[in-house]
């Protein structure tokens, strides 16, 4: 249920449509596909967002030099991603690849990754047009998980064999010292690393680069990704009995955030954010805090669909539905 404070209501246009409802604070509204936030002060509706030849699914999004970048799981030799520059309009970009593995796009150090199943080389860009393959030393068991600033970043295969390696341009990969073993997500932020276990949720930091990993306790199992924002971290599962967390580095501590969903127990696609604001983003709902993940509100989504994980670039957070006959879900912030 959504509730609507009663301090101030305002009235919506959208090309000249008036759209109904209003808000107060930091209250959501959601009308259809058109998702519109207090928080910003533009509203946006998308336009719909076809899948590429030979594509089954959509399956991550990545922001990164002011473009959205969407990947897919092709149902043929293809791989093909969607990329935007405000996240409205979008445009089918071929990687050139002929390999029918599932793809996933990353940014880290003012690069975009795609990275394949069971698929050793990578490619880079700049822009999500251009696109330069990279050789990796070895395949990973599933992808690679890519993440890193400041000229450090590490790719760890999502598979959980231990396999690490570390670059400081994202052409040049050597293995840093084996992983723990399970690993399938990793983030940076702040000079460091944490990386999460899928099997049992063991959360492991990195501070030299993938030299050496220290245990740093219980994560959440099967993470679905972990972002890093307020000098946190933030990590979930696909799924609230996997565990809503939060992680501080300076204290070495951490918190459950399972109260961000009050009473939503439905499939979760992610976190996104920053200092400012941090969205958990469900199939049914959005919840939102702008206290670093003290106090959240809810907003019920139009309908309970699956969807990537979310992204906040340019001041616009973005969704995109799995399948082809969605749109995407676009929202200001």
């Amino acid at each position: 249920m959504l509730k609507i404070g009663s301090t101030g209501i305002k009235s919506l246009y959208i090309g000249g449509q008036k759209i109904k409802k209003a808000y107060v604070g930091d209250k959501l509204i959601f009308e259809d596909h058109i998702i519109s936030s207090t928080l910003g002060k533009t509203w946006s509706q998308a336009t719909g967002l076809p899948l590429p030849a030979y594509a089954s699914s959509y399956n991550n999004l990545a922001f990164g030099n002011g473009v959205f970048l969407a990947s897919t799981v092709p149902s043929k030799p293809s791989s093909a991603i969607l990329k935007s520059s405000n996240g409205k309009t979008w445009s089918t970009i071929s990687i050139g690849s002929s390999a029918s593995y599932a793809g996933y796009v990353y940014f880290a150090n003012g690069k975009f990754f795609y990275t394949r199943n069971k698929i050793a080389s990578m490619r880079t860009s700049i822009d999500g047009i251009s696109w330069t393959a990279v050789n990796m030393p070895s395949a990973p068991t599933t992808y690679w998980g890519i993440a890193g600033n400041n000229n450090q970043l590490l790719a760890i295969d999502s598979g959980g064999s231990g396999k690490c390696y570390r670059s400081t341009d994202g052409s040049s990969w050597s293995a840093g010292a084996t992983a723990p073993a399970g690993l399938s997500g990793i983030c940076y932020g702040d000079g460091m690393f944490l990386a999460i276990s899928g099997r049992n949720g063991a959360a492991y930091l990195t501070r030299d680069h993938g030299s050496s990993w220290t245990s740093v306790g219980t994560g959440p199992k099967y993470p679905k990704n972990i972002i890093y924002a307020n000098n946190r971290f933030y990590a979930t599962g696909s799924l609230k009995s996997y565990g809503v967390k939060e992680y501080t580095p300076k204290t070495n501590t951490w918190r459950d955030i399972s109260i961000a969903m009050g009473d939503d127990n439905s499939s979760i696609c992610g976190f996104a954010g920053d200092d400012k604001i941090i969205l958990l983003l469900t199939n049914k709902c959005a919840h939102t805090s702008r206290d670093g993940g003290v106090t959240w509100t809810h907003t019920d989504l139009p309908t309970n669909t699956q969807r990537t994980n979310p992204v906040l670039g340019d001041g616009i957070f973005v969704a995109v539905n799995y399948t082809a006959s969605e749109k995407a879900s676009i929202w200001s912030a």
